[in-house]
């Protein structure tokens, strides 16, 4: 039986066994199935990508659907749904790094079903700006620069932006910004004794 591999649901809801022995078979659609959607992704990139390098956010906001969903997992099972909080979201992240500049350095890799791209990137810039990341939590600027690397894996949808979800090292991000200490610091190293010391008693108050 062929497989509707026009449908990532489809696969979502195949057991991993089932997945692994579809793969020659997606593998063997791949190529034809995207064609339809190459020049589609050419152009929607194109256009992200200038979006966010010239920080024009109704240009980024007119590249994903209104239900659009931002997932990052640094961010304890929160989400950004929505056009709305998008735009709240790329002017936090403008102000606290205006000069920010993202890149792609590797080629992008394609999903065996629906339509998608798996994207390396490197970003960069400068911790000039408070960063807003609530009402009740604004970091203040360190004027630190930070050079990170990281993977989005993006969703589409009628030719729009539906699922993004990004993943990088935010503790490397968080170290470079000079938001906590560098992990081989004195400050570190006595973490690290004092959580040995106190982590017996945590033990102990388990077992009661």
């Amino acid at each position: 039986m062929t497989r509707d591999t026009e449908s990532a649901p489809l696969a979502a809801a195949l057991t991993a066994d089932e997945l692994v022995e579809a793969i020659p078979e997606l593998i063997a659609n791949v190529s034809t199935r995207l064609s339809a959607s190459s020049d589609m992704l050419r152009d929607w990139s194109r256009a992200w990508l200038r979006a966010w390098n010239t920080y024009d956010a109704d240009a980024a906001l007119a590249l994903v659907t209104p239900d659009f969903e931002y997932l990052d997992p640094s961010m304890f099972g929160d989400a950004i749904v929505g056009r709305a909080a998008f735009r709240d979201f790329l002017d936090m992240m403008w102000h606290a790094f205006p000069d920010m500049a993202m890149e792609i350095p590797a080629t992008p890799y394609v999903p065996l079903t629906g339509t998608g791209l798996a994207v390396p990137w490197r970003l960069t810039g400068t911790f000039t700006g408070e960063l807003r990341a609530s009402p009740e939590l604004t970091i203040a600027a360190t004027g630190r620069a930070f050079d990170i690397h990281g993977i989005d894996l993006y969703t589409y949808r009628d030719g729009l932006l539906s699922q993004w979800t990004s993943v990088a090292d935010q503790l490397d991000l968080a170290r470079q910004l000079g938001l906590i200490p560098d992990p081989h610091s004195r400050q570190v190293r006595y973490a690290l004794r004092a959580q040995r010391l106190v982590a017996p008693l945590f033990t102990a108050r388990r077992k009661r």
